[in-house]
């Protein structure tokens, strides 16, 4: 691919975008940051608590049910 240092757009072909974000992906890809990702998660080690401690939950009470008389 190549790199030019225009202010101008630059196109790129579906190939050469193919090459670009394969060789991104395998780049970010690696073992450590899909780790580091679940564990920022909180996915792995499984700790709800963690994720449940950001939450701010607030009570609602329910709307009463629906009392308005029927017409036949």
């Amino acid at each position: 691919m190549t790199t030019r240092s225009s202010t101008l757009p630059i196109l790129i072909t579906k190939d050469d975008f193919f090459d670009a974000f394969l060789e991104a992906f395998n780049i970010a890809m690696t073992q450590n940051n899909v780790q580091a990702g679940f564990r920022a998660t909180s996915l792995v080690p499984l700790d709800p608590k963690a994720v449940l401690s950001q939450l701010d939950p607030k009570p609602m009470t329910p709307s009463p049910p629906n009392t308005r008389p029927r017409t036949a």
